[in-house]
């Protein structure tokens, strides 16, 4: 029996005047579209990003949306970009373990390997009780003995535990969302994933609530047609105070954020019990064409502005940039600082900073 890859949104191709399937080129367009003005191109090409996966001509052939939308979809980006560049991390950190330090939060922040994260999430690291770690070291000493993991493990990703020697220490992910069209697809991407782990009988890491601030500055419950903001947290786990600790912890956050972003796929009966998988929504999509691409593509970080990417097909030379743009930049502004650094720099210092650079090339 033949399984389809999920049907993923379609949108209109100027070049051939049809409609196609999305693919990772949307996903990129999507990643590059930084500013208001990029995603406003953006949103007139792909059409709505947070609603129904239509296949009709009115979903690609959007109206002038309003800022709040554009806002959201800004909101939508950067946390897929987050995603990403935690992956990376991750990646960087294991092949370059020689020179990381051991971490306690203020030391990874400090080290070459800090992530940025966007302005509305937060990355704590969370002290455990003496309770908990008791309980984690009897569960894995016994699964140690017995090689008998199944009784406390609820993600298979978990059986990291078993090689850890260090102390631990728990992290965890907040993210708060102003009132808009992403906070709403993002809680209900977490009460289906929710719903996914209550029918595996596993309790889940992500906890969300709509609420409203009230005039003395207090938290209410709200609903999905009266809030303030959604609060969003997501408990990491335990880790190790190591650098194999770091790696496995910045994994883990780009598993945790794809797979609430993928909770939207569905598999299906068509044609007479043949499988297929459709997608609820197009930025669902967008995070498949992303995942996809991951197969067989590498994952990189531009040499200019830091943005991650994926490189598919390569052949000769590594990409190094996100898009053209970029390396037409890199080409006037020769260095290793980036394009928000440059920005942060008196003119003198702007000036200084291209000289070296050129110097530095030229030698």
């Amino acid at each position: 029996m033949k399984a389809f890859t999920p049907r993923k949104t379609l949108v209109f191709d100027s070049e051939s005047n049809a409609l196609r399937e999305s693919d990772y080129s949307d996903t990129e367009a999507f990643l590059n579209a930084g500013t208001t003005g990029k995603m406003r191109k953006f949103y007139t090409s792909f059409g709505e990003l947070f609603g129904r996966n239509e296949s009709s001509l009115d979903s690609v052939a959007p109206s002038h949306p309003e800022q709040s939308y554009i806002d959201a979809m800004l909101d939508a980006r950067e946390v897929l970009s987050f995603a990403l560049t935690c992956k990376n991390a991750s990646t960087q950190i294991r092949q370059h373990s020689k020179e990381t330090r051991v971490f306690g939060h203020e030391t990874f922040q400090e080290s070459p390997y800090w992530v940025e994260t966007p302005d509305f999430i937060t990355l704590s690291e969370v002290k455990p009780s003496a309770r908990i770690l008791e309980l984690n070291r009897a569960n894995i000493e016994f699964m140690r003995l017995t090689d008998n993991p199944e009784p406390f493990m609820a993600d298979p990703s978990d059986a990291r535990l078993l090689e850890y020697t260090d102390d631990l220490t728990g992290h965890l992910v907040a993210i708060e969302l102003p009132h808009s069209a992403y906070a709403l697809y993002f809680f209900k991407a977490i009460q289906s994933y929710c719903d996914f782990k209550e029918a595996l009988g596993n309790a889940s890491e992500w906890n969300a609530a709509l609420e409203i601030v009230d005039e003395d500055g207090s938290r209410l419950i709200g609903d999905e047609d009266d809030y303030d903001y959604c609060a969003i947290t997501c408990s990491l786990g335990l880790y190790e105070n190591s650098v194999r600790g770091l790696a496995d912890m910045f994994e883990a956050i780009a598993d945790k954020l794809f797979n609430v972003h993928l909770s939207g796929i569905r598999t299906i009966s068509v044609h007479g019990c043949q499988e297929a998988r459709f997608i609820d929504s197009p930025l669902t999509s967008l995070w498949w064409s992303a995942l996809d691409a991951l197969r067989e593509g590498r994952l990189g970080t531009c040499w200019a502005c830091g943005k991650p990417f994926i490189a598919c097909n390569e052949r000769g030379k590594q990409r190094r940039y996100c898009d053209d743009s970029c390396k037409q930049w890199r080409k006037t502004h020769p260095g290793t600082y980036s394009r928000a650094e440059y920005l942060q720099m008196t003119k003198s210092e702007q000036r200084e900073a291209v000289r070296k650079g050129r110097d530095t090339e030229s030698s």
